[in-house]
């Protein structure tokens, strides 16, 4: 009973600073997240139900991108601008980038067939990692709190 009330008051809290924001509307991509969280604000989807493979999205049956289609549609009224990061525990600057750049072009065809007009994809953060990041000197390499792909909606 104690920790149903404690998951209650945390959810409220979560919800009623979430929606105090301008930040991300909408965040995926918790590595250690078991289950989806859905408030008004935010969608919270694990990792193993990400469905991409070499910088390309996978259309079919992804729940991500359906809950990011629904969402979008949802809102035509709003303009939304999506950043898409794949982060990595180890991996190259360059070649990450060169992954993201791909993943939010697939991300934007996407859009396009569906006939979505109120999104904008934000291609100039490739390299930020949403996660505890370590560059070294040279910034070419680099370790995130962990392997994940996120999408962020503003």
């Amino acid at each position: 009973m104690r920790k149903q009330i404690i998951f209650i008051i945390t959810v409220f809290f979560f919800q009623f600073f979430s929606s105090q924001r301008s930040e991300p509307k909408m965040f995926f991509g918790f590595p250690s997240e078991n289950t989806s969280l859905i408030s008004r604000d935010v969608i919270i989807t694990n990792l193993p139900e990400i469905n991409y493979n070499r910088g390309i999205f996978s259309y079919v049956n992804n729940p991500i991108l359906q809950q990011l289609l629904n969402f979008v549609k949802t809102n035509e009224k709003k303009i939304f601008e999506i950043t898409v990061n794949r982060c990595v525990t180890k991996g190259n600057k360059k070649y990450n980038e060169k992954v993201n750049e791909n993943l939010t072009l697939s991300l934007q065809h996407f859009f396009e067939a569906e006939k979505i007009k109120n999104v904008i994809m934000d291609k100039s953060n490739f390299q930020t990692c949403y996660g505890n990041l370590i560059q070294n000197k040279e910034n070419s390499q680099y370790i995130s709190s962990g392997n994940y792909l996120s999408i962020t909606v503003h």
